[in-house]
C-alpha cells in the first residue's frame, strides 16, 4: 500500500474536517480583519 492510499484513509470527512482546522489560526485572522475593518470605517468618518 502507498503512503497517498494511507493517508487517504486517516483523512477525515464531512463534518469530521471543521475539527481539523486549525482554530487559533483562524481566530487570529478574524481579529485581524476587525480591526482593520474598524479603522477603515473609523477613517470615512463613520456615517
Amino acid at each position: 500500500m502507498s503512503y497517498l492510499e494511507n493517508r487517504l484513509k486517516q483523512t477525515p470527512t464531512g463534518l469530521r474536517k471543521v475539527l481539523y482546522i486549525n482554530w487559533p489560526l483562524v481566530v487570529l485572522l478574524t481579529a485581524v480583519a476587525s480591526v482593520g475593518f474598524l479603522m477603515l470605517y473609523s477613517i470615512a468618518g463613520a456615517t
